[in-house]
């Protein structure tokens, strides 16, 4: 959101609730204490280019839901709060009935993480969700695009965050212990243990955390689990950190295990001790609502 548009948005929602209610939830969930961090629940991206905080908000220990002040000293401000639990009123926007790309007759495409749908390579036409053939064989050619379920287990790639620099001399020598982190804000995707399907590294630490929009929840599936039993384990957390409740624990030879969050949040780790490695493990999830 522009910060014109936004600017006209936060006008147009003051003059509506102003006589009718004190505060109203405004569809905007952060992660962090940083407006950058806080996203639509609409997926316009997040409140970077233009918010309306009070001083010292957003504060996402009082709580992660953000929500519009229309009385009092803070009148127009948008302050932090609970929509799990907090009763307020809400204001929603209309849906829009296409998205800024039309890629294929029909079918409406966009990027997860909000960049402009510029660029296309399609062979056939594609489903909700897409993949890229490596290799040319009898049906797919290599470098073009085709669809798949969205819910299949594929690999995936990533880019760099912008900003953030390769490092230009990495070091040589490998650690005692490793601890890696991957975090995932989605709608639907996969991940897998460290170098999977071949045996994942000893005396290592692997953190997962996943998350979704304002009320909606979390599906994981572990579609395969092949670890040493009771010594290299994986432990899921019903929130975003090792503070929120273990909801799951997983070791040994599990096929299609599948946990719900009650929150927009699990948190995963995979620790591995010295001896006995395996595959590990292979995983999907989904926002559910």
């Amino acid at each position: 959101m522009n910060k014109e548009k936004g600017l006209l948005d936060n006008t147009a929602v003051s003059t509506i609730i102003e006589n009718s209610t004190k505060s109203a939830w405004i569809g905007l969930y952060c992660f962090e204490n940083d407006p950058e961090k806080c996203s639509w629940d609409s997926e316009n991206g997040n409140a970077k280019e233009y918010n309306n905080f009070a001083a010292n908000f957003p504060y996402i220990e009082m709580d992660k839901c953000v929500y519009f002040k229309s009385s009092g000293k803070l009148a127009g401000k948008w302050l932090s709060g609970d929509c799990q639990e907090d009763q307020r009123s809400f204001v929603c926007e209309i849906p829009t009935t296409s998205f800024e790309a039309r890629a294929w007759p029909g079918h409406y495409y966009q990027w997860v993480d909000d960049s402009k749908f510029d660029y296309f390579n399609f062979d056939v036409k594609a489903e909700n969700c897409l993949t890229m053939s490596l290799k040319t064989t009898v049906t797919k050619t290599s470098g073009f695009w085709y669809g798949t379920d969205c819910l299949a287990t594929e690999h995936f790639l990533c880019k760099r965050w912008i900003g953030k620099d390769c490092e230009s001399s990495p070091s040589t020598v490998a650690p005692l212990e490793s601890k890696e982190y991957y975090s995932f804000f989605m709608k639907s995707g996969t991940f897998s243990s460290p170098n999977y399907p071949k045996n994942y590294t000893a005396n290592s630490t692997s953190v997962y955390s996943l998350a979704t929009l304002g009320s909606q929840k979390i599906r994981l599936t572990f579609n395969e689990i092949l670890t040493e039993p009771d010594y290299d384990q994986i432990l899921i957390y019903d929130g975003d950190s090792v503070e929120s409740p273990l909801i799951g624990n997983f070791s040994g030879v599990h096929f299609k295990k599948q946990i719900e969050s009650s929150t927009n949040n699990l948190y995963i780790t995979f620790i591995t001790d010295s001896t006995v490695n395996s595959f590990g493990f292979t995983a999907s999830f989904q926002s559910i609502i």
